[in-house]
């Protein structure tokens, strides 16, 4: 989980130079750079501690600024619900799956089916959940560079 904040964090900090450009593959760019860096921070949530006023100020700073760096990433707010992470998995089902994740894992979800039992199971489907939408993400963006650069020869 961790590794991937080595990949995001740059990227990031690239993706503003495409900001003024708003044609299809940097609007495509910054959509999957978004969904890119919302599912790496979800999955360091379980990084940190578990205690309940841990639990509401680390959501409540997830949610604060992945809208903060939407609104600076300039993504419409229509475009970025049907946008595909990785082509396939619509950004709201990726947010409906986040919320669903949050709640069974952080918000008792998980305590309250196994009472105790079982306790790896958290961890385990927020990682393998990250993992695939992390790897659809690269796609995505593997994609988007390529047609950049294919264009970017064409002119």
């Amino acid at each position: 989980e961790k590794a991937i904040l080595m990949v995001t964090v740059p990227m990031m900090a690239a993706v503003p130079a495409l900001i003024g450009s708003d044609t299809d593959s940097e609007l495509n760019f910054r959509q999957a750079a978004f969904a890119l860096s919302v599912t790496s921070t979800f999955s360091m949530l379980p990084l940190l501690p578990q205690r309940s006023t841990e639990t509401i100020f680390k959501w409540l700073l997830l949610i604060g600024g992945h809208l903060l760096e939407w609104k600076l990433l300039r993504i419409p707010a229509r475009s970025t619900l049907c946008h595909r992470v990785g082509g396939w998995l619509p950004v709201w089902l990726l947010f409906l799956a986040i919320a669903a994740l949050g709640l069974y894992v952080d918000f008792g979800g998980h305590t309250l089916i196994f009472r105790g039992r079982m306790e790896f199971l958290p961890l385990l489907l927020m990682s393998d959940f990250s993992a695939i939408v992390v790897l659809s993400s690269f796609c995505r963006l593997t994609l988007c560079v390529a047609h950049f650069h294919s264009r970017q020869k064409d002119e």
